[in-house]
């Protein structure tokens, strides 16, 4: 028999009360990173600014490790009416953009594991414009007349660490990559065009990964470097 809510939930770490019926929230914070040490002498350093993709060019592999979903466990059967939502820390779309994205949903009946839907169609939405490091999410709080926060990590680049590198200094490869760096959040086309360019470096190959920064809201790229 499913309960409805009428009045407030506690959504965190710890318990939504709810006429005897107990929904709790885990999300998992981003790994600690360790940063090797930058710098290798006798590399091979030239201007990076004017140089093309060549046409032949094949893009190296490239690997997410996403932090885990947000998980709520024990909300089956406890409804409420999704009344607003709110959204926190977006920059690259307004306000309306994302309210867009949710609008079938404001106004339903849902159980509250069903934010979770809520937030992957978010999360789609960044995606598909090429963020693909973007992530929507419920924080813990507490849900007053249906009203819900969601927040959105939009995805910055934090360290560029770098493994088995030899011929090649560790700044020569991440000044090819300036083109993904900056404060704004990571653009698909920016990753494929800086990998692209170290692919041009001779006998050099690479293996990108994205995992979860040090610092909130970033994530690390990991290139593994094999030279011919």
């Amino acid at each position: 028999m499913r309960k409805t809510v009428k009045h407030t939930i506690i959504l965190g770490q710890v318990i939504l009360w709810l006429a005897m019926a107990a929904v709790t929230w885990a999300g998992q914070e981003p790994e600690e990173s360790v940063v090797p040490d930058s710098g290798m002498p006798g590399a091979v350093e030239r201007s990076l600014n004017e140089r093309e993709i060549p046409a032949h060019s094949r893009l190296p592999e490239i690997s997410v490790q996403d932090e885990q979903s947000a998980v709520f466990k024990g909300g089956e059967g406890v409804t409420f009416r999704l009344s607003k939502i709110r959204f926190e820390g977006q920059r690259v779309f307004a306000d309306q953009d994302l309210q867009e994205v949710v609008a079938p949903y404001v106004g339903q009946t849902m159980e509250v594991s069903a934010l979770k839907e809520v937030t992957d169609e978010v999360t789609r939405f960044y995606k598909e414009h090429g963020y693909f490091l973007s992530r929507a999410y419920v924080p813990p709080q507490c849900i007053k007349e249906g009203e819900v926060l969601i927040k959105v990590r939009e995805g910055r680049l934090g360290e560029i660490i770098i493994r088995g590198n030899k011929r090649y200094s560790r700044e020569l490869l991440r000044n090819t990559l300036k083109v993904i760096r900056g404060e704004g959040a990571v653009r698909t086309a920016d990753v494929e065009r800086g990998l692209l360019l170290l692919t041009d470096i001779p006998g050099l190959n690479v293996k990108a990964t994205f995992k979860p920064g040090e610092r909130p809201g970033t994530s690390d790229i990991v290139l593994d470097v094999t030279e011919d």
